[in-house]
């Protein structure tokens, strides 16, 4: 998932648990599409310096998180990075 607030979502780590919330959008509304998902891994993001390769994920803003999510909750997820924003509240 790849979150606008990259400051925001830097603040995460393996391991934390929170709520994924849409902002929502003119088809849908606010509110949480994944509740309980735990951060998996937070990727490094690529150099842009000399010998780094600036070209993977250059065309996307914000931050990159992979999270594990319950099953009927991916689907979700997915459909909201298109046309919405998303955001996380703590959820432990």
């Amino acid at each position: 998932v790849r979150f606008p607030d990259a400051a925001a979502a830097d603040l995460l780590r393996p391991g934390d648990v929170i709520d994924v919330m849409a902002t929502g959008s003119r088809s849908a509304a606010p509110g949480i599409v994944a509740a309980g998902a735990t951060v998996a891994a937070v990727p490094a993001e690529p150099s842009s310096g000399v010998g780094g390769d600036a070209s993977v994920g250059s065309t996307a803003s914000g931050r990159l998180l992979l999270l594990a999510v319950h099953p009927q909750d991916a689907v979700d997820v997915a459909v909201s990075q298109v046309g919405q924003l998303l955001t996380y509240l703590r959820s432990d």
